[in-house]
């Protein structure tokens, strides 16, 4: 899996980017995903990340980048917090209640500081919100400089495997029209 330079330091070898090729050629969220994403890019110019959810990880499979060029510290292949930000959220708000309950558990150090968590029961009940709302507007909470809109998408089961988010910058969210950037997302998701 490494690969020496032969300067005394190591890089990812051929495996990584061969798997790397396999999962962008073998993921149906991905096949089925791109060229929506990409399109819903550029019809709003805000960046479309979808992000999914691996047993207890979220992670973002797939960028495309809008017309503000954004960097963002995290991307692709790169785990998230778990709680933080609009992706998470909207995964998380389809879940089972007893696996809300075991992660809450097992993650009350990190939740003590977030807003609307700081019990089980102002846990449940936000998220419950952000389930019958079907989305989660977030600004500045996983990045200061950003926000984002974001909307679950389903396989086959009734909990989400995954979001579509639009990341904006924090400047602009105030002045975007939220109601039809939901419409496009939520049109694209389904």
């Amino acid at each position: 899996i490494l690969l020496r330079l032969g300067t005394g330091s190591y890089s990812l070898g051929p495996r990584i980017t061969t798997l790397d090729y396999q999962l962008r050629t073998t993921d149906p969220y991905y096949a089925a995903g791109q060229s929506l994403m990409k399109a819903l890019s550029a019809q709003t110019g805000c960046d479309c990340v979808m992000t999914r959810l691996f047993d207890n990880e979220i992670i973002d499979t797939h960028r495309e980048s809008g017309a503000d060029g954004l960097h963002l510290a995290y991307g692709r292949g790169r785990s998230r917090p778990l709680f933080l930000g609009a992706a998470p959220k909207v995964i998380l708000a389809t879940q089972p209640k007893a696996k809300l309950r075991r992660l809450y558990e097992s993650h009350k150090q990190e939740l003590a500081g977030f807003p609307l968590s700081e019990t089980w029961e102002v846990f449940w009940q936000t998220l419950q919100k952000v389930r019958k709302d079907g989305f989660y507007l977030s600004s500045g909470e996983l990045e200061s400089n950003v926000g984002a809109i974001a909307v679950p998408f389903f396989g086959e089961g009734p909990y989400a495997v995954g979001s579509l988010a639009l990341v904006i910058p924090v400047r602009r969210i105030e002045f975007m029209n939220h109601d039809k950037l939901l419409e496009l997302l939520t049109a694209t998701a389904d």
